[in-house]
């Protein structure tokens, strides 16, 4: 007990809080267990491994809170006592604190105030962005450390408004959500309620449990199916999206027989979720996940449901080039959209030929200093499009056209080289452990950091990350059947999808040569009017007027 005594008052008053979160547990654990448990008074220890921030002159909680792997404690401990706050940590920061290996570390934020709220006239920021600290443990695995926050005064029910007045799910709905079931149990035993009646942006505690993919807690939620799951919609798309694609066999079995989303009021599922599929980048619709959307597709809801033609759109549109195809498969027929000439109707069609008649020539952009351009418009309706502005070129060519006494443009479809992956012959070899595989993507004898990582084995086996300086490590079990990469900044986040070969599925490395796209032609897709003789463009800002010469 005399190192106790030794401690600061709040830490005392820490130490009884973390005593009556485990009693509340039933574990029993003397108050020495828990000093080693937790390593209290871990700050006093290894402040003498470094008694001075020499050589640390950048250093901050945020910097050194920057990677879960490589949080150094004794800067941690360093910078607390010189007087580093907790509060304002970024949202970064606090999840690398839960997650870091050393389960010491959130302890030690916990110790220095972290779960403070706070005060009426403190940082605008944080109380702009209010942050749940029961849900980081959450999401981080960090069951041990729920009942020590309640008993702070952390609120398991509490949801959080965001800035857009938006609401975010509490820690019992997210526990659901993510399949966490030990964690599940520990907030309902610590005042946690299962709410299925409240109806959020993202639906209930109900669609929640179904979105889980865990049948045990659909099962607790839904009272062992005493609550219909007909009317569960999955109001969140990501959510939708995620039952679709990624259930068990048997848990989509399961969902169908309890009647998932039969109701009247759940009608425009399947358009809902196409239109969401079109449009999201990062969604992967390669080997059994895209065979599970051509299955399960028709089944989801009453009947087969007609897509408008804004959804058609969309889909043509779209970014994931499997998406067209898997409809197809599952029994939709692509509508025959109208070309963008026909659709309006042409008033006078022997004005509009009068007109092209008039307008071939050159046309250059007035009024515009900073910026150079021209059109080039030719007698047979082919046009040539040139921008100068700075360091950026722009070049489009294509055809035009009078229509209703406007000129329609529409670039031709170039060809161009798409960013590929090619199997490494010359990259270094990789020593990694047993159970993990390693992507690496390689440009110019450097691995390339920041792209989205997925890996699918056989059904429903994944996982997904993000490289970094040294590629992408996952645990993996089973054969590695696809690997597919992305970026936002490379073919507008399209998916590269590696075919893996029966004799290389049991590899433990994979790493490719990447090799970036070509860069695009620009799309010159415009109606510009004809203003005495010139053309002119208009946009959100100040036209742009070129002239004929």
């Amino acid at each position: 007990m005399a190192a106790v005594a030794a401690l600061p008052q709040e830490s005392k008053a820490y130490m009884k809080q973390v005593k009556l979160a485990l009693a509340m547990l039933g574990l029993g654990v003397g108050l020495a267990s828990v000093q080693s448990a937790y390593g209290v008074g871990l700050c006093e220890e290894t402040l003498a491994e470094r008694t001075s921030l020499a050589g640390q002159p950048s250093a901050s909680l945020e910097k050194v809170l920057r990677d879960p792997e490589r949080i150094d404690i004794p800067l941690l401990c360093r910078l607390l006592a010189n007087g580093a706050s907790t509060e304002g940590l970024s949202g970064h920061a606090v999840d690398a604190a839960f997650r870091a290996p050393d389960r010491r570390v959130a302890l030690i934020l916990i110790e220095n105030g972290l779960l403070r709220e706070p005060v009426p006239d403190g940082n605008e920021l944080i109380k702009s962005f209010p942050r749940n600290f029961l849900r980081f443990a959450v999401s981080a695995g960090r069951t041990d450390l729920l009942p020590l926050m309640v008993a702070q005064g952390k609120d398991p029910n509490r949801r959080e408004k965001m800035p857009n007045e938006t609401v975010q799910p509490n820690a019992v709905e997210l526990a659901i959500a993510l399949g966490k079931m030990e964690a599940f149990k520990v907030l309902l035993a610590h005042g946690g309620v299962i709410d299925t009646t409240t109806d959020q942006s993202w639906g209930t505690a109900l669609d929640m449990a179904v979105a889980s993919l865990d049948a045990d807690i659909l099962r607790l939620v839904s009272k062992d199916f005493s609550l219909s799951l007909k009317p569960v919609c999955l109001k969140a798309n990501g959510q939708l999206a995620r039952v679709v694609l990624e259930a068990p066999a048997d848990y989509w079995k399961l969902l169908r027989e309890q009647g998932l989303a039969s109701d009247r009021a759940c009608s425009g599922l399947q358009e809902r979720l196409v239109l969401h599929l079109a449009e999201s980048r990062h969604v992967l619709l390669e080997g059994w996940m895209g065979q599970n959307l051509v299955e399960r597709l028709p089944q989801l809801g009453i009947r087969r449901e007609g897509f408008s033609s804004g959804t058609w759109k969309a889909v043509g549109a779209s970014k994931n080039d499997a998406l067209p195809g898997l409809l197809a498969k599952a029994g939709w027929k692509t509508p025959a959209l109208p070309g963008l000439s026909d659709e309006t109707a042409q008033k006078n069609k022997a004005a509009d030929r009068a007109l092209q008649a008039k307008l071939p020539g050159h046309y250059y952009l007035s009024g515009r200093g900073e910026v150079g351009a021209e059109i080039l418009l030719r007698p047979n309706g082919k046009f040539e499009y040139a921008m100068s502005y700075g360091a950026v070129d722009e070049f489009a060519q294509g055809s035009w056209k009078v229509w209703n006494q406007q000129v329609m443009f529409r670039s031709d479809s170039v060809p161009r080289r798409a960013a590929s992956l090619r199997a490494s012959t010359d990259a270094p070899v990789v020593a990694v452990p047993p159970g993990q595989v390693l992507v690496d993507l390689r440009y110019q004898g450097s691995s390339v950091p920041d792209f989205h990582v997925m890996l699918l084995g056989d059904a429903p086996t994944k996982a997904e990350g993000y490289t970094g300086e040294q590629g992408w490590r996952a645990s993996f079990n089973g054969p590695v059947r696809k690997i597919a990469v992305s970026h936002p900044e490379v073919d507008d986040g399209k998916w590269l999808v590696h075919e893996v070969a029966a004799g290389e599925a049991r590899r433990s490395t994979y790493q490719f040569d990447f090799e970036p796209p070509a860069p695009a032609p620009k799309a010159f897709n415009y109606t510009l009017e004809v203003r005495d003789g010139n053309l002119v463009l208009e946009g959100s800002g100040r036209p742009m007027e070129f002239q004929k010469h």
